[in-house]
């Protein structure tokens, strides 16, 4: 049988509006599914039988076997039970990951964006998570991406650069209100280039008030410079995401394409190449 992801999204969503059954929704059987795994390798794993049921914590891939045709283990975090829905129903749910950020020297450390869950931190290699940004002006997170030299700051583009689609009038992605940056590992946010930044100090709409971040990308030996791959085009800063300016497309692509992705050349820094919507890789010199 093919698998047809959109199919299954409109059916999901039609479940959600509907209020059908909840233990015939695939969340349920995922839940299960999951549930039932980690009993299975308790003995194994050296798990008590309250640690291998279903809760916010996840055991750290040091403790999980690693069969040989699956190498890869669900760290979290975990699903909401009676969560919000498009209707009045409350069910099992869960959300997008958007983005993830490993500390450079300390493993352990994980950061991940999700597309309306804020950001998220363990600190024990996945197996208790806990969310940094929840009071922030936006939880819709598009992109992450940590400073190379000082490991306490990291940069998150709000907005989740993911497309979606529209099904019973529900839209499935978020836009957002500007760059959050942290210097204390995400204690604090400080917001840049949203509603009253204009990242000059000027007081007005910041330009990425709207906008969708597909990718932060920081220059290893200059972390002042970054890029900001949007929705509303590439943007750069040379102060550390306090202002920035939109960069002029290269010529014969329309200035209204969002910029999709952004990397620095590991080699030379001072070369940079992004994506565009529908447009094949540029170079930036």
């Amino acid at each position: 049988m093919v698998d047809k992801p959109m199919l299954r999204l409109r059916g999901t969503t039609v479940d959600m509006q509907s209020g059908f059954n909840q233990s015939l929704q695939p969340s349920m059987s995922r839940l299960a599914a999951l549930k039932h795994t980690r009993g299975m390798s308790t003995s194994v794993v050296g798990l008590s039988p309250e640690e291998s049921s279903f809760t916010t914590t996840s055991p750290t891939p040091s403790e999980i076997p690693v069969p040989s045709t699956n190498r890869w283990v669900q760290l979290g975090p975990t699903a909401v039970p009676h969560g919000q829905s498009g209707s009045d129903v409350r069910l099992l749910v869960t959300g997008r990951v958007t983005a993830i950020v490993i500390h450079p020297v300390n493993p352990d450390i994980i950061y991940v964006g999700t597309a309306q869950g804020g950001i998220w931190k363990t600190i024990d290699g996945g197996r208790n998570w806990n969310p940094v940004s929840d009071h922030e002006k936006s939880l819709a997170i598009g992109a992450l991406v940590i400073d190379p030299k000082n490991h306490d700051i990291l940069y998150a583009g709000t907005g989740e650069g993911n497309l979606f689609y529209e099904a019973l009038s529900l839209q499935q992605s978020y836009y957002g209100c500007g760059i959050l940056k942290t210097t204390n590992a995400g204690g604090e946010w400080k917001l840049y280039g949203g509603q009253d930044d204009d990242g000059v100090g000027g007081g007005r709409n910041g330009p990425f008030v709207g906008a969708r971040f597909f990718r932060l990308a920081i220059n290893p030996l200059n972390p002042n410079i970054i890029f900001a791959a949007t929705s509303l085009g590439l943007y750069k800063s040379i102060n550390g995401g306090e202002a920035w300016r939109r960069m002029e497309p290269a010529s014969g692509i329309p200035a209204e394409n969002s910029a999709t992705d952004i990397v620095f050349n590991p080699i030379n820094p001072d070369i940079a190449c992004h994506s565009s919507s529908n447009i094949n890789i540029i170079f930036i010199y």
